[in-house]
């Protein structure tokens, strides 16, 4: 279609994004499909030799204050500079606290290899001490998961405090922190709509999938068999941005279109596609290739509208109209 031509020229700007979300999508994984997690014992000394070069701090807060002094006590006690200080919102920290059972207004990220092993919260000063540490590293390791401990964890089998038992968050649980602290992505705040067939495998799988990781309610599904409504409005999908097939997912993060993707895809890559799409102020749509849409330029927001009604608010559109205004205010 002509109009993939601009879809084209704005893809060229977001190439080494589209790589790395792309990467997500080929390789990432949720895990085990369990939404609460568990609980693992984390004993007062560490059983293995663990390397302190690979090991990594990002204190998250939402107050810059504090966010400085916990990283002058890490840097001091493990004589490291590899330490990081990031702010985040109340609602970020309050699902944080939903997920991880704290309702502290700061917590450490502890990294090791690169993948989130620890997280304390509270008064964690214990924690700090090395071997403590390295202890609740091979917890992490150990159980597959991210060991939570603190003066406020706590859990069904310990205090979380001391040597005792920590809690350990696996599955689905351990994605929602991985999101929050990782892409500043809420799960909770995603929402799903999709154009498919029920007859379709690949819709079938999305139909599974998103359910089971983002929770029930977190998809709306437009089944295109014997709908002549939906039909009509795929055809205007098609008309608008050249989708081929279904499945043709919409995707919102806290009301606000964020992603197309005309493709059965990896849905754990999702907090990576929606941040990629925020950072740069717009919407990704992958019709084979990546592409992106603006909402500071007048003639993508005008497609931008376009494919939010007919997603989220499930209304036809005049293709026609929209088309014409779009390529009058780019100029072309």
């Amino acid at each position: 279609m002509k109009f993939n031509g601009r879809l084209k020229e704005l893809g060229k700007l977001v190439a080494v994004i589209a790589v790395s979300v792309m990467m997500v999508m080929i390789s990432g994984c949720i895990g085990s499909n369990g939404g609460s997690g568990g609980t693992g014992t984390a004993h007062g000394t560490s059983t293995i030799q663990l390397n302190q070069t690979k090991l990594s701090f990002i204190v998250y807060s939402t107050s810059p204050s504090t966010c400085g002094s916990l990283r002058g006590i890490i840097e001091g006690t493990f004589n490291t500079k590899n330490v990081s200080c990031k702010s985040v919102s109340p609602a970020a920290m309050n699902a944080l606290g939903g997920y991880t059972g704290t309702n502290a207004s700061s917590l450490v990220a502890v990294r090791y290899g690169g993948n989130l092993r620890v997280i304390l919260v509270g008064n964690f000063k214990k924690e700090l001490e090395k071997q403590r540490l390295y202890s609740l590293i091979e917890t992490g390791i150990r159980e597959k998961g991210i060991a939570v401990a603190g003066g406020s964890s706590g859990s069904e089998s310990g205090s979380g405090s001391g040597s005792g038992s920590v809690k350990v968050l696996k599955g689905n649980t351990a994605f929602y922190v991985r999101s929050i602290l990782t892409y500043d992505v809420i799960p909770s705040k995603l929402h799903f709509y999709m154009y498919g067939e029920h007859t379709c495998p690949h819709c079938r799988d999305m139909m599974k999938w998103i359910p089971q990781v983002y929770g029930n309610g977190s998809l709306t599904f437009y089944d295109l068999v014997g709908s002549k409504y939906n039909r009509e409005l795929f055809l205007e999908l098609y008309k608008l941005i050249g989708v081929t097939g279904v499945p043709v997912i919409g995707i919102t993060y806290n009301g606000t279109l964020r992603a197309v993707i005309n493709s059965e895809y990896n849905v754990s890559a999702t907090p990576s596609i929606v941040r990629s799409a925020a950072k740069n102020n717009g919407v990704l749509i992958y019709i084979g290739k990546w592409y992106i849409l603006y909402y500071n330029r007048n003639s993508s927001r005008v497609l931008i509208n376009a494919l939010y009604k007919i997603f989220v608010d499930h209304e036809s559109v005049n293709t026609t109209k929209v088309l014409k205004e779009a390529k009058e205010l780019s100029g072309s």
